[in-house]
């Protein structure tokens, strides 16, 4: 091919990928009931291909544009769901355990996670959300997959806990008796 084929095959490629961000966008729309905005960090907002630099083959292929994409509109969907989560609840580690993982598996599924969302008034698009936030695509959440901060300071308590109690009922009786007390 000449230099000119591989300058309008690049354009074509921008062409679908600006096409897809489109597509993120409205989806993104759907799930927050706003337009959403894109983090503007370096590589995050397409530029406009020049003919020269297309056909240099200077810009990424289509695959690693909707990678970036995809990338930050999870990010945005995570920063969004803790963002009303902590004002419904003060914490997404609360209402996680309070609104979601009510059996204690540590996962929730397309079901447990509507019934929460729905419980806390959350007006969106909630599978929209889900599909968005399960980026391994399992079929379920984790609190890893929605605040990994949240997630890291919960299993620290989990195995402090399980060091330092012999169970539930030693947990609960030490603190209730308080620290240095012992039981009659």
């Amino acid at each position: 091919g000449s230099r000119g084929d591989r300058g309008r095959c690049c354009l074509a490629r921008h062409e679908r990928a600006a096409a897809m961000q489109r597509q993120w966008r409205k989806s993104a729309s759907k799930v927050f009931g706003a337009a959403v905005t894109f983090a503007s960090e370096p590589g995050d907002q397409m530029p406009e291909p020049t003919q020269a630099s297309a056909a240099d083959g200077n810009h990424e292929d289509q695959e690693e544009i909707s990678r970036k994409h995809r990338d930050t509109l999870e990010a945005q969907a995570c920063a969004e769901l803790r963002a009303f989560l902590h004002n419904r609840e003060g914490s997404a580690l609360r209402a996680w355990l309070v609104h979601f993982d009510r059996n204690g598996d540590q996962t929730v599924s397309w079901y447990e996670f509507s019934k929460g969302l729905k419980a806390l008034g959350y007006n969106g698009d909630a599978r929209q959300l889900f599909d968005t936030l399960d980026r391994d695509r399992s079929g379920s959440l984790s609190l890893e997959e929605i605040d990994s901060a949240s997630a890291s300071i919960w299993a620290q308590f989990r195995c402090w806990a399980a060091k330092t109690f012999s169970g539930p009922e030693d947990m609960l009786r030490k603190f209730r008796l308080g620290p240095g007390a012992h039981a009659v």
